[in-house]
């Protein structure tokens, strides 16, 4: 047993030395989000989405959505991500619920995540492992000079909200033009802290734990591609599970995206290990663990030998006990 606990404990060492050495912010960055692209284009694309996500629980194949419109893979899968936050939100604001204590765990050197979220959202806590990441959210925050350009998705954004049939998201588009909705993003992404989804309390400093706890838990807590990117090992994706799920309050949500069936992903040339999870095993394990599954979403079909993985997992669930 001992040295059962020795070889596990060396091979998360080993993980966690890999992804510090091996993850460039800027390569992630422009590997999976070009901060330029033909938002006509997006914005097409995101309506066949949304009405394929509209079915319950659909499976959703990538060649299909390749079929009708111009966009590499790698774009579609921003679009799907983007469409799968608005039905979260979109179902929120039905619920008359707002104000949320929102937290992001492993939410990198991104900030697309945050942009629906922030209209529900009264706190954004962004956490991340590395500090080259939390350097770039900081950067873009306080508009720092060389910061990222995210003003194409919030545009986006914006234009979704204006297409779209659900009248609370209309309504808000009517009261908020994209340089108002980057405003109140920035406004709202009140901390950015250092996190570790396989540590106690993730890590995270007495005062962010104090922070919550006087919240009684987060509202909404949300993880995109974070702890089955951070492990090789399903022992250790359960155990990063346990540990994010924890800081959900009871009639708290958990929105989750990840990548399926993955043994790899790619960061600008480098390849780092990923844990192989399926959406049964996202779903039985937060059934387990007392969530109930409100939607979920799987779209398939990406290329596993060029990317790592065959598609993504969209999950967004209630914690009812």
């Amino acid at each position: 047993m001992k040295k059962l606990i020795e070889y596990i404990s060396n091979i998360a060492k080993f993980e966690s030395a890999l992804f510090q050495n091996n993850f460039s912010a800027q390569s992630y960055l422009h590997t999976y989000y070009p901060d330029k692209f033909d938002i006509n284009e997006y914005l097409n694309t995101s309506k066949i989405l949304y009405n394929l996500f509209s079915k319950s629980n659909s499976l959703i194949e990538i060649n299909s959505i390749k079929e009708e419109t111009n966009l590499r893979e790698e774009e579609i899968e921003n679009i799907a991500i983007l469409n799968f936050l608005e039905k979260v939100v979109i179902y929120l604001l039905g619920k008359n619920k707002n104000n949320f204590l929102v937290l992001d765990v492993g939410g990198g050197p991104t900030i697309y995540q945050h942009i629906f979220n922030s209209l529900i959202a009264k706190c954004i806590i962004h956490t991340d492992f590395l500090e080259e990441n939390r350097a770039e959210v900081i950067k873009w925050r306080d508009t720092t000079e060389g910061s990222y350009s995210w003003l194409s998705y919030i545009d986006l954004v914006k234009k979704i909200m204006e297409s779209s049939n659900d009248i609370n998201l209309k309504n808000y588009s009517k009261n908020i033009d994209t340089t108002s909705l980057r405003s109140r993003l920035k406004r709202k992404l009140k901390f950015i802290k250092f996190g570790d989804v396989f540590d106690f309390n993730l890590g995270l400093d007495e005062a962010t734990i104090n922070y919550i706890k006087k919240n009684k838990g987060v509202d909404l807590l949300t993880s995109n591609f974070t702890v089955e990117s951070a492990t090789s090992s399903t022992k250790r994706w359960v155990e990063g599970m346990i540990n994010i799920i924890n800081f959900v309050k009871v009639d708290g949500y958990i929105s989750i995206s990840a990548i399926s069936n993955a043994y790899w992903y790619q960061v600008g040339t480098k390849k780092l290990p990923a844990a192989a999870i399926t959406l049964k095993d996202l779903t039985q394990f937060l059934k387990k663990h007392n969530f109930e599954i409100i939607f979920h979403y799987n779209l398939h079909g990406s290329e596993k030998e060029k990317v790592g993985y065959d598609g993504m997992l969209f999950v967004f669930a209630r914690k009812v006990k």
